[in-house]
């Protein structure tokens, strides 16, 4: 009698450890570098808009000192028009109340102190400044963090919102209590922020001029940098 063997199955060998670990490296690559990849695209966005939001807050003051340039007669007459307003107009920049305030912004605070507010704090903290009985300048308010009546606590800590909100309870009081400045108020004023305007289309950045009656006059008090004074006067000695 014959004897069938059985025949035995050889089963498939195993991987080894270390063929294992390279299979899951070689799968691990093209994930690493796509991770790698999305992160530098990701670094790169967020590197743009840091750097879009710095060009943001600074552009409004840049573009308050271009229309304060535009608004002056034998500019905008030069390019073919018949008035600053005509020019807003016609070549479709912006609105009149925007570019007023946007001048004012640019006219009454150094470029630091307003792009530290923002255009919505430093608009509102001229309008207070304008409602207020003091004769002071904002960029002093500014700098100095003053604490502001009837908006509940320092510049920096208050919204645009709440300097409104102040200033507009200060024009109400005065309507009912002030009487119309006298024009030796106005006029000293006016010189005030002519001053300060010029002081710092001189270079001095940071310089204020405010306004104060002293006794029966009114005087104009000026700050501004030593080094910036000085080389004011020795301009003034060559002109002589």
């Amino acid at each position: 009698m014959s004897r069938t063997r059985s025949k035995t199955k050889k089963r498939p060998a195993r991987p080894s450890a270390a063929s294992t670990t390279g299979a899951a490296r070689d799968l691990a690559k093209p994930a690493d570098r796509a991770l790698a990849a999305n992160r530098r695209q990701g670094e790169d966005a967020l590197a743009l808009i840091g750097r879009r939001i710095v060009a943001i807050a600074e552009s409004f003051f840049d573009i308050g000192e271009a229309l304060t340039i535009l608004a002056r007669k034998e500019i905008y007459s030069a390019l073919g028009h018949r008035s600053f307003e005509d020019l807003l107009d016609k070549r479709d920049l912006m609105s009149r109340a925007t570019a007023a305030e946007l001048i004012r912004i640019s006219g009454r605070y150094s470029r630091e102190t307003a792009v530290a507010l923002g255009r919505e704090k430093a608009n509102a903290l001229l309008r207070f400044v304008d409602a207020s009985k003091e004769l002071d300048v904002a960029e002093q308010l500014a700098r100095a963090d003053a604490k502001l009546r009837g908006a509940g606590g320092p510049v920096s800590e208050v919204t645009a919102a709440a300097i409104e909100q102040a200033a507009r309870a200060l024009r109400d009081a005065r309507a009912t209590t002030r009487t119309a400045r006298s024009p030796e108020e106005r006029a000293a004023v006016a010189a005030a922020r002519s001053l300060q305007a010029t002081l710092r289309k001189a270079g001095a950045r940071h310089a204020t001029a405010v306004a104060r009656r002293h006794d029966s006059a009114w005087i104009i008090r000026a700050e501004l940098e030593p080094a910036v004074a000085a080389r004011l006067v020795v301009a003034s000695r060559r002109r002589r």
